[in-house]
């Protein structure tokens, strides 16, 4: 097992690696969270990093390549904030239907909440 420290988006952060089937790995291979499906979600520590600053700051602007995980931060972010407020409710805007319907669909895999509560409209 190994530890070094990392900077990301200017905090340094402790990580834990260890070895699995040949190769270096995080200590946790899945975000566990009651509002997410067990081993759908991927730990990724610039995820993480990005998730909780959203919840320090508020209303930020996430801007990635195409399968850096944005819907992946969305989908923490809502189990996060429906866990502190169940009572809520998230809006998740598209730009266009087909996107909105992906969204959709991956909120319904990651979320344990019951999938006709995950609708587009």
């Amino acid at each position: 097992m190994k530890a070094f420290y990392r900077h990301f988006f200017g905090e340094m952060v402790l990580v834990d690696l260890k070895y699995s089937n040949g190769r270096l790995s995080s200590m946790a291979d899945f975000i566990t969270h009651p509002l997410l499906k067990p081993n759908t979600v991927e730990r990724r520590l610039y995820q993480e990093v990005l998730v909780a600053q959203i919840e320090e700051k508020g209303n930020t602007l996430v801007v990635a390549p195409t399968a850096l995980g944005k819907t992946v931060i969305a989908a923490m972010l809502t189990a996060r904030m429906l866990e502190k407020n169940p009572t809520k409710k998230v809006l998740f805007l598209a730009p266009t239907k087909p996107l909105a319907v992906q969204h959709q669909v991956r909120m319904r895999e990651f979320l344990t909440l019951h999938p006709e509560t995950i609708i587009v409209l």
